[in-house]
């Protein structure tokens, strides 16, 4: 893909990612069969000219890819290439590996307290509900989720949230969001996930007031979600913890809200008591949660349920539930709340189709994502993919003078970024020969290097921004 030039892509290149994704799934990679994948709809997008369709997103996928295969490699056979050197020895080998599907592991009896509920749409094409719950017996977030692919018949989330269920004797997750659940035979997978098998029974106690169901961990200072925010957003391998992203903030002050023309965001600042400044960000095409925080008063409000988000560069919340002295107001859910309609049975739906774990498709980590800085140090690194962008676009066979390429390794050299510089050297070197002809053996081995200097220029602008 690279050699040829990402403006080039055949229905062979299509086809022959989708078989590599099948060879990854018979040697159980399935990390690396879902990116590669990814990478499949991509081109596909990019072949359809669908306007969601990105030669930037491409190359990133591409790079975040190759990453993946080195430090693989390194821990199967021992070999040290220079991307894997700095990530395979602090990623866990079963992170790079992945899972086919989440392990659910039985628990026993544990007591949730519900803190409220949203519904989604993801960019992979997923739509569905999650359900928050404060963990007692883990001392941590849980969560249940129910998600299908847009368009799947006789699936709303709304009609979900109001339906039975999830578990036997729950009246329905609207229920189980805002009170006590206490969960018998419970099974619930390393990131906190809950299943909704139909062995797990469930007691449930409403709460009549909203306060008590505000968690133990209250985060009023904002500075602590920085550590959180490298973990998430520093890039690498490793595997994200889905709990890191889920936080209750209790705001000292609230600013009044602002509509930003160009994103399309409602955006209400928040502070804590040393005056730090903190977005809550709702996007405009989600009408009802953006016209919720827009008009929300907080006299009385004891707090904030959201999930740690990076946005244009900062950290920022979006907000799920807000609690006040009238209870929990989940943004997404409740004015679609008041439509009329007969809910159906989802639990006997969920048993008929023997759903005893639904996965929560949200996740889109695993797609190529570019950064964009505002530092000098990030406008330097931005500019070295823009170069290498330009390069993969067009092909390397494609006589391109790397002069500038070449001034810019030599001043991330100056600053002390070497750790970027040597992979773009390396390329470079290989680079110059391969103008004049386009070698069948040196042309792979060309495009994986700059495949490595746009991955590390990446991984270096994510760390300097975070």
């Amino acid at each position: 893909m690279i050699v040829l030039g990402l403006t080039r892509l055949s229905e062979a290149t299509h086809g022959r990612l989708q078989t590599l994704a099948v060879s990854a799934h018979g040697v159980d990679l399935p990390r690396l069969e879902r990116m590669i994948q990814s990478l499949a709809d991509d081109v596909a997008l990019q072949r359809n000219r669908n306007a969601q369709a990105s030669v930037t997103k491409l190359l990133a996928s591409a790079s975040r890819i190759n990453a993946l295969r080195l430090a693989l490699k390194k821990h199967l056979d021992g070999s040290l290439a220079p991307v894997a050197s700095l990530t395979a020895h602090a990623t866990p080998f079963a992170d790079l590996i992945g899972e086919h599907r989440s392990r659910y592991h039985a628990v026993g009896d544990i007591e949730l307290t519900g803190a409220g509920a949203r519904c989604w749409t993801t960019k992979s094409g997923y739509n569905g509900l999650t359900v928050y719950f404060w963990d007692h017996s883990a001392n941590n977030w849980a969560t249940w989720s129910d998600s299908r692919p847009v368009g799947t018949p006789g699936f709303d989330p709304i009609a979900v949230y109001h339906g039975d269920g999830p578990w036997q004797g729950c009246p329905s997750p609207m229920f189980a969001g805002q009170n006590l659940v206490k969960l018998l035979g419970a099974w619930r997978n390393g990131n906190g996930r809950l299943s909704a098998r139909r062995t797990t029974q469930a007691i449930v106690l409403e709460i009549d007031d909203a306060c008590a169901a505000i968690p133990p961990q209250v985060i009023e200072d904002w500075s602590s979600l920085h550590e959180r925010a490298k973990r998430l957003f520093g890039g690498g391998l490793a595997r994200r913890n889905e709990q890191d992203e889920i936080v209750f903030l209790k705001p000292s002050h609230w600013e009044p809200a602002i509509f930003q023309e160009i994103t399309q965001q409602v955006v209400r600042p928040v502070l804590d008591a040393g005056k730090n400044m903190l977005p809550l960000v709702a996007v405009h095409d989600d009408t009802t949660a953006a016209a919720q925080l827009e008009q929300y008063d907080p006299a009385t409000n004891q707090g904030v349920l959201g999930l740690l988000r990076w946005l244009q560069g900062t950290i920022a919340i979006e907000p799920v539930a807000l609690f006040d002295a009238r209870g929990i107001h989940n943004l997404t859910l409740d004015a679609k709340s008041a439509r009329n309609f007969n809910p159906p049975n989802m639990l006997q739906a969920m048993r008929d189709a023997d759903l005893s774990e639904n996965e929560d498709f949200e996740d889109d980590e695993e797609t190529g994502t570019v950064t964009e800085s505002t530092s000098r140090v990030g406008g330097l690194l931005r500019l070295v993919q823009s170069e290498l962008e330009s390069l993969a676009e067009s092909g390397l066979g494609v006589t391109r003078i790397t002069d500038t390429l070449a001034t810019y390794t030599e001043q991330l050299k100056t600053i002390g970024l070497t750790v970027c510089a040597m992979p773009l050297e390396r390329f470079l070197e290989e680079h110059r020969p391969l103008r004049q002809s386009l070698d069948s053996q040196a042309a792979p081995r060309t495009a994986a290097m700059l495949l490595e200097a746009y991955y590390m220029t990446g991984l270096a602008i994510n760390h300097e921004l975070v």
